[in-house]
């Protein structure tokens, strides 16, 4: 199963050039995104990967990424939305999340005057 990762894209994007030319890079995440791992949207691994089958290759990918940020800053940011409703299936399914991600102007604009030392 292993090889099912090294063989794979991610994979190989992990291993190319093109981060270390950044003077800073940052990762954002957020728990309640269900389409993008909280892990793996911040480039970590955690005890509940550690569990997983495919932990390795997910390692792998994780270390080729770091390494290539050894030249520079990078930051992680954990991102805990607050949405006005209560309770919708988008949600629930943590797309809702995902697509704030995507297409919050808003959000944008708050990390840019938060982070303004990175921007």
């Amino acid at each position: 199963m292993i090889n099912k990762i090294l063989d794979g894209t991610v994979y190989s994007l992990s291993q190319l050039e093109g981060l270390d030319w950044f003077k800073t890079v940052v990762f954002a995440g957020s728990a309640q995104d269900n389409y993008s791992p909280l892990e793996s949207s911040l480039v970590q691994v955690s005890n509940r990967i550690a569990k997983h089958k495919h932990y390795s290759g997910i390692q792998s990918i994780c270390e080729n990424i770091l390494k290539r940020l050894s030249t520079c800053k990078f930051h992680r940011l954990k991102v805990n939305f607050k949405f006005a409703e209560k309770a919708s299936l988008d949600t629930f399914l943590g797309r809702k999340a995902h697509i704030q991600f995507i297409d919050n102007s808003d959000l944008v604009k708050t990390f840019i005057s938060m982070f303004s030392d990175i921007f």
